[in-house]
C-alpha cells in the first residue's frame, strides 16, 4: 500500500509525465507477483503504468 500511495503522489507532479520508465527494486522479496498484482488492481496505476518486464537475479552460490 505504501508503494501505491507513493505512485499516487508522483502522478500529481509534472515531472512524472516526463519519465520514460520506473524501476522498482525489491531486495529480499522472493515473489514479485503480489507487488505486480497490486499495481494491476489499482485503477490509477493501471491507467498510467505499463509493465515491460520483470528481472530476477538469483545468488547461485546459496542455492540448495
Amino acid at each position: 500500500q505504501d508503494l501505491l500511495a507513493t505512485f499516487h503522489r508522483m502522478f500529481g507532479h509534472e515531472a512524472f509525465a516526463q519519465l520514460d520508465w520506473v524501476v522498482i527494486e525489491t531486495t529480499g522479496m522472493a515473489d514479485p507477483a503480489p507487488l505486480i498484482q497490486s499495481l494491476y488492481m489499482d485503477p490509477e496505476c493501471q491507467a498510467r503504468l505499463r509493465l515491460d518486464s520483470v528481472l530476477t537475479v538469483v545468488d547461485c552460490k546459496h542455492l540448495p
